[in-house]
């Protein structure tokens, strides 16, 4: 059975990475979690010297990071283009910010983390109690 792949948090505030991290457990998701707290460190786990596997998914809130800026490195780059986000949001109107720029997150998840939420944001993804490569049961 193959190994899973890592999730991709990128969360500055102690509390929201809690949040996250409930939901994600409450979910069943057994995927391994990397917390990058600023948009430097994401930056180099996601583009650094050092080749990485990338992530199964990149779940940010964009006001962790220079807004719009992240998501369009992560939408023109080729080894990111096509990498599932899920974009957490405080308002609709970030939401239809975000659309307007067409950068396509993936899923939409409103803050504070709701758990119902988020557990269809993830099911939509294939990431509730799955690990990649494991065979169906």
């Amino acid at each position: 059975m193959g190994r899973a792949k890592v999730i991709l948090l990128i969360e500055g505030k102690q509390r929201d990475e809690v949040l996250v991290l409930s939901a994600l457990q409450k979910c069943k998701i057994v995927n391994d979690v990397v917390v990058a707290r600023d948009g430097a460190r994401a930056h180099e786990y996601l583009f650094g010297r050092y080749e990485t596997e990338l992530p199964q998914v990149v779940m940010l809130d964009p006001k962790q990071l220079d807004g719009l800026g992240f998501l369009r490195k992560l939408r023109t780059d080729q080894r990111t283009r096509q990498l599932p986000i899920v974009v957490f949001t405080t308002s609709s109107e970030e939401e239809a910010e975000l659309g307007a720029h067409k950068l396509e997150p993936i899923s939409f998840v409103r803050k504070p983390v709701e758990v119902e939420q988020f557990f269809e944001a993830t099911r939509r993804l294939g990431l509730s109690q799955q690990v990649e490569g494991a065979s169906g049961e």
